[in-house]
């Protein structure tokens, strides 16, 4: 595994500005003090994320203080220009009432992208997806203002997604049950908009047990299945990194039925998992144990455990940043501290 105290990225963005670390002969700005404006319509548009488009550009998506607080997302092609049929200022993916957060992307198998996110619009926190075609249109049967995958009354919250593998997407969620019972649900949506055989609204159960199993990640394992870790919570109020793997018919394969396998070995605190694909069917988690320790394992195909890494730094909190796979069976990984450097 790889790590690093910053991450390198191909395309970057803030706000509504982005830049690109430019190949050769494309018409970016080289200057940190002019980027390429995306959006400048009135009011706030932040959080944004990226996703390939699978043509050397990217899609892009964010939340939008226009209106009723929306979901806006755009095309921008590889020479940094706004792509054919998208409107200036982003395509108003969900423009009904109500707070919207954790938007995600992830891209399609034909050039299309996936919008998700968490959405208040009925009086509690939902899950909420749409596909979006690259000429900028919502594509065919698929409902405005995206497709609930939950609508129980209760909370659902921290939405994370990736792709099937077939044209479709994988989401997971954490349900609140109470302050002191959360667990984590999944469903699998075709390129049609409906639901894959053996899922359905409001998903299945990845783990119910008692007390807290909260803050999913999610990766493909490359064979059609999904990765799944989490934070689980024991009767002493410390958690754990569990995980699963999940089928494209929604079967649990790890461990017990609904309840998955362990994958940190250590007893300390760890809350906020992330997981990426190893290539070669199983997967590379970290996570911050303790506030002030990196970790990592590596995980095979079968949930069983094969390497780990820890890094140690003191002098501050240490929280997790971002890890993505580095296309060779390892990953790289960035974290924040606060800390003072000579």
């Amino acid at each position: 595994m790889r790590r690093s105290s910053a991450l390198a990225a191909a395309l970057l963005a803030t706000g509504s500005w982005i830049t690109l670390a430019s190949p050769a002969g494309a018409t970016w700005s080289t200057s940190p003090y002019s980027w390429t404006p995306i959006c400048t319509a009135a009011g706030d548009q932040a959080q944004p994320v990226l996703a390939t488009d699978g043509a050397g550009g990217a899609y892009l998506a964010w939340y939008d203080a226009r209106g009723n607080y929306g979901v806006y997302a755009t095309r921008v092609t590889h020479d940094g220009l706004i792509a054919p049929g998208w409107p200036l200022n982003g395509l108003a993916v969900c423009s009904v009432s109500g707070f919207k957060y954790d938007v995600q992307l992830v891209p399609g198998a034909s050039g299309d992208v996936y919008v998700v996110w968490g959405d208040s619009r009925a009086g509690n926190e939902d899950v909420y997806v749409q596909r979006l075609l690259g000429n900028g249109t919502v594509a065919p049967g698929w409902p405005a203002n995206g497709l609930a995958i939950t609508n129980d009354v209760r909370d659902q919250i921290l939405p994370r997604a990736a792709s099937d593998g077939a044209g479709g997407v994988y989401l997971v969620w954490t349900l609140e049950y109470s302050q002191t019972d959360e667990d984590v649900y999944a469903a699998r949506v075709l390129p049609s908009s409906a639901f894959a055989g053996g899922f359905a609204i409001n998903g299945i159960a990845i783990n119910a047990a008692v007390y807290r199993q909260n803050q999913p990640a999610i990766t493909a394992d490359g064979a059609g299945n999904a990765i799944i870790v989490y934070a689980n919570e024991d009767v002493n109020a410390v958690s754990s990194t569990w995980g699963q793997k999940l089928t494209p018919s929604g079967a649990c394969v790890w461990g017990s039925p609904y309840s998955g396998v362990r994958i940190s070995v250590i007893g300390n605190d760890q809350r906020s998992p992330l997981v990426v694909s190893d290539g070669a069917g199983g997967a590379i988690m970290v996570d911050v144990f303790a506030m002030s320790q990196e970790y990592a394992v590596s995980f095979d195909g079968s949930g069983l455990f094969r390497d780990q890494w820890e890094e140690s730094l003191t002098g501050g909190p240490l929280y997790t940043g971002s890890l993505i796979a580095d296309g060779a069976g390892g990953a790289w990984v960035s974290w924040k501290a606060n800390q003072s450097f000579p």
